[in-house]
């Protein structure tokens, strides 16, 4: 069929939601890119290729929101929450 079957994700992120920091890590043996854009589909981090099995993604100066991670792979979109420090 025309159908893809759907593995496991090619890439997964943590901690989310975040405040700081996100780690991407890839779950692929393929080279995978990835896409971040903020709800409304603007893009906030250009594609770009998964450096390693973990990269780190500095967030501090996102607005709080909600952000989509979208990979090449064709089956990974990952949404992310952008929480606001807490002022203790």
């Amino acid at each position: 069929t025309g159908l893809k079957e759907n593995p496991e994700f090619a890439l997964t992120a943590f901690p989310n939601p975040a405040s700081n920091s996100i780690t991407l890590q890839a779950n692929s043996q393929k080279p995978i890119s990835y896409q971040i854009t903020d709800i409304l589909g603007k893009i906030i981090v250009p594609m770009t290729p998964v450096a390693s099995e973990q990269t780190r993604i500095n967030v501090s100066n996102w607005n709080p929101g909600i952000y989509i991670v979208k990979t090449n792979d064709g089956f990974t979109v990952l949404p992310i929450l952008r929480t606001a420090l807490s002022q203790s």
